[in-house]
């Protein structure tokens, strides 16, 4: 009888033992425990007010279509690799930068660190999207802010007014207030290319998509300033965030980013933008 009392809390015990690691495993997965990674897009189906390139809707070419249904473009790239970085499957859910974490998990949506820092958990930037000046090819060279904002023929595109300092005027009497602000890089490369306007203050993203399409009608004369993008977790989260470092440091160091960058954006873009690209001021 002892015997058989013995063996039954032998079997008990490492029941229990069992039970606790499979919990103890499962608790440990955080935001992966349930095998996938569900992660919050801004898409916009207008493609005036979308984040191209970084999400859009196309027709699965990877090209901006109107009334495309398939999700695409670098952000959507990017998650699903950190997705199978992670060894789990992706899952996009489309909302606006709410702090809705019971909804997703994280928000990969071309967010600026230094602006989500205060609301989110914030990861190592995976991308430099700052803002530059791209050009006709053939017009002379932009070099300064002032005297791109005392040209006529300039534009700011839609996509850098809120990251644009509107405060240039006061700090280097750059005004820029009464230029045009136009929403499509479609337009604003085209414009460029007949020399309608000289010159357009863009994200780096914009710019070196639009020189892919038109590498001897588009040039990008510099950099405005720099906007390290990353992954948004929930507030405090640090175990996730960890976690997303991680990840990231592996998507460079064994060649995916390079792979997505150069898909993009025609380079390497893997730690940021080009060194070599001139300071304008």
């Amino acid at each position: 009888m002892k015997k058989k009392l013995i063996g039954l809390l032998t079997i008990t015990v490492l029941l229990s033992t069992l039970t606790l690691t499979s919990c103890s495993s499962d608790s440990n997965k955080g935001i992966l425990a349930d095998g996938v990674l569900t992660v919050c897009v801004d898409v916009a189906a207008n493609p005036h007010i979308d984040n191209f390139p970084m999400e859009f809707y196309g027709s699965g070419s990877d090209k901006r279509t109107d009334g495309g249904t398939i999700k695409t473009g670098f952000d959507i790239d990017f998650a699903k690799a950190l997705a199978e970085e992670l060894g789990v499957d992706v899952k996009f859910v489309e909302k606006t930068y709410a702090r809705d974490f019971d909804k997703y998990d994280v928000i990969i949506s071309n967010m600026s660190i230094a602006s989500g820092q205060d609301k989110f958990n914030m990861s190592n930037p995976y991308f430099d999207n700052g803002l530059v000046v791209v050009a006709n090819k053939k017009s002379v060279p932009i070099t300064s802010l002032k005297e791109l904002s005392s040209n006529d023929y300039v534009n700011v595109s839609d996509a850098a007014k809120e990251s644009f300092a509107e405060n240039l005027k006061d700090s280097i009497g750059a005004d820029f207030s009464g230029k045009a602000w136009n929403d499509s890089i479609d337009e604003i490369a085209l414009s460029l290319k007949s020399k309608e306007w000289d010159g357009s203050i863009t994200t780096l993203s914009e710019a070196m998509y639009a020189v892919v399409q038109k590498p001897d009608d588009l040039v990008i004369n510099g950099l405005v300033h720099s906007e390290p993008i990353g992954i948004a977790s929930q507030l405090n989260d640090n175990a996730t965030t960890e976690l997303l470092n991680k990840a990231i440091e592996t998507l460079q160091k064994n060649g995916k980013m390079k792979e997505i960058t150069t898909k993009w954006f025609g380079q390497d873009l893997t730690y940021g933008m080009k060194t070599e690209l001139p300071v304008i001021k």
